[in-house]
């Protein structure tokens, strides 16, 4: 009973501190040397990690990664997911398959790709993530457009929950 009290508490007070301004952000996503920016949302409840190496996943609308991935992989998400033969050349090691549950969709599987960093430019400071994961959403995330990718709240209060990432405070986007 004590510790229901507590976490209720505690979740009062961290969501009271959040405002809708707080919980959108600029991001900048590079791989292979190419780079792509949106607006991401924070979302609270995204606990998504990669089974395997516990990698944080971002997840990003497959529009937006457009000119970032090749075509090839983008246009062939669910023949990837179901084992098909694709050319994936020198992504081949680069990509995941990473298991969700959602609402919606209780065994959902999610294609992503390890990038080499993700910027994240809150209104504080900026965070740049060296072990991320970018899971391709083929679909829309915000009915209005507002934001085009998703990010776990343990990517800002952790730094991606890994000591190989860097945290920058004076670098903008």
């Amino acid at each position: 009973m004590f510790g229901f009290i507590i976490i209720t508490t505690a979740f009062k007070n961290i969501k009271g501190k959040l405002t809708k301004k707080d919980m959108f952000c600029n991001i900048k996503i590079n791989i292979n040397s190419n780079t792509v920016y949106t607006k991401a949302i924070i979302d609270t409840g995204n606990f998504l990690k990669e089974p395997i190496t516990k990698i944080p996943v971002a997840v990003v609308e497959k529009d937006i990664l457009k000119g970032v991935i090749p075509e090839e992989i983008l246009n062939n998400l669910s023949n990837i997911i179901e084992g098909k033969e694709i050319a994936l050349g020198e992504y081949l090691s680069k990509i995941r398959l990473i298991p969700f549950m959602s609402l919606g969709k209780e065994n959902g599987m999610l294609i992503g790709i390890k990038a080499d960093g993700l910027a994240i430019n809150t209104q504080d400071d900026v965070l740049f993530i060296k072990n991320i994961i970018i899971g391709i959403y083929d679909g829309s995330l915000s009915k209005t457009g507002k934001y085009r990718a998703l990010i776990g709240l343990e990517l800002l209060e952790n730094k991606g929950g890994n000591e190989e990432n860097e945290h920058i405070r004076t670098v903008k986007i």
